[in-house]
């Protein structure tokens, strides 16, 4: 017996009522998922050295460069694609990228492990290759799931595998297994859910491709996977860096670090942008309601991310070691200086979102392959001096790229008249930083 209804592929209008419930379920499902998935992570930590923790942040660095290429963008093009339903082609197509990807890993896991002088990578990336096998089939049915406005049982699928995924890891770290209680973590994370949504839909993909249809899909998705691309740069290269030049440990403080920073924001605020995402999709000629909507989330999330940069500031040094034990005491100046970043942090997304209503988005596609070679570069040259200098550098380099996009949405759009004083935010932020490099590193 099916635990939710089939999943029929809806190609009528959806009614706005159903746009609300959708958008409750997701957010409950995200905002679960978000809560839940750090929670383990941070218990899991109290039982980990730096060390663990660093080893499996560069092997997941390695997952997520094969992970720009999984599906070629084809999922965001199947879902928009809504005549007939192709995710079965989507399931093929990802299934042989991370067939193709893990035989690549798997012979030259011994190479990676030597260059990067982490030799427990060796044994540990066959398991996050089996995490990509298995992410082909969860992709394709979570696609097929959305494509029918289905979000009730996708409620679930976000919070199933952070907690078996984070009970499993929780229990091999407690009984000693070291960096594996994180990849196999991942892996029984990734099998509950897959379970679940076979389980819930009793529909299993074909292998089978149409090739007409994919040149038609990668129009669109060669767009997504370029934006992917330059993620990447500027989230997980810079894992990669640290672990090679600063070593595991290093990797492991960075990392961690950046977590807890942005842990609370992106739950929440990041939950928020895009229901005001969606709210401002529904108005977008409408000037007057578009710039009181833009401008009250700068003024509401200002507060609220000032108040938590302080906040951070002051509990940090007491909080950290309390929670996370007396090897995580090193972290407590990243955090601290990392919070600053969170402050304009915020409008990088809401002026990508209202790019995008606007119809202004190539501009911002260019402007972040520019900024993840520009942090990349920068941070290379930092990682050759110290985790401090490469921190300091990785803040200073996402404010000076928050507010280029800040300048980049005032001018190339006409619709919104954006305030003028919203650049006092941006000098409130540079700051604060002087003043915190200046406390934390200097003096």
């Amino acid at each position: 017996m099916r635990l939710f209804k089939k999943a029929q592929i809806y190609t009528g209008n959806i009614q706005l009522s159903e746009i609300k419930t959708n958008i409750k379920w997701h957010l409950a499902g995200s905002l679960t998922g978000k809560a839940v998935e750090p929670l383990f992570a941070l218990l899991v930590a109290r039982l980990l050295m730096p060390a663990d923790y660093g080893v499996f942040a560069v092997a997941i660095a390695i997952k997520a460069f094969f992970d720009v290429f999984k599906d070629l963008g084809l999922k965001a093009a199947v879902i928009i694609e809504r005549d007939d339903d192709h995710t079965n082609t989507l399931f093929t197509v990802q299934l042989g990228i991370a067939l193709s990807a893990s035989a690549v890993i798997f012979l030259i896991k011994a190479q990676f492990a030597f260059f990067l002088h982490m030799y427990e990578l060796e044994k540990i990336l066959p398991w996050i290759c089996l995490v990509m096998v298995l992410s082909a089939l969860d992709d394709a049915l979570v696609t097929r799931y959305m494509r029918s406005n289905l979000y009730r049982p996708l409620f679930l699928r976000q919070i199933i595998p952070a907690l078996f995924g984070g009970v499993a890891s929780l229990y091999f770290a407690g009984a000693g297994y070291g960096v594996m209680a994180l990849a196999w973590g991942q892996v029984i994370g990734r099998m509950a859910s897959v379970l679940f949504l076979l389980l819930a839909s009793w529909w299993w993909p074909r292998l089978t491709v149409d090739w007409n249809v994919f040149q038609r899909l990668f129009v669109i998705g060669k767009h997504v996977t370029i934006q992917q691309a330059s993620g990447y740069l500027v989230l997980q290269a810079d894992t990669l860096l640290v672990g090679k030049n600063l070593g595991t440990g290093d990797a492991g403080l960075y990392k961690l670090a950046n977590m807890l920073t942005f842990l609370l924001p992106n739950a929440l605020l990041g939950q928020a942008l895009q229901v005001v995402f969606t709210d401002a999709a529904a108005a977008r000629t409408n000037a007057a309601y578009l710039s009181n909507r833009y401008h009250q989330v700068i003024v509401y999330a200002f507060t609220l991310t000032l108040i938590y940069c302080l906040t951070l500031y002051m509990l940090a040094p007491a909080l950290i070691p309390w929670v996370l034990g007396s090897q995580w005491a090193e972290i407590v100046p990243y955090v601290q200086i990392m919070g600053i970043s969170v402050i304009s942090g915020y409008l990088v997304n809401q002026n990508s979102d209202f790019a995008q209503i606007l119809g202004i988005q190539r501009i911002y596609s260019l402007f972040s392959v520019f900024r993840a070679f520009v942090t990349v570069l920068a941070l290379l040259a930092s990682s050759l001096v110290s985790l401090d200098a490469l921190v300091i550098t990785w803040v200073a380099v996402g404010l000076l790229a928050n507010w280029v996009n800040f300048l980049i949405f005032k001018k190339n759009q006409v619709l919104i008249r954006v305030d003028e004083r919203i650049q006092w935010l941006f000098l409130t932020v540079w700051i604060l930083f002087v003043l915190g490099v200046w406390n934390i590193f200097i003096v």
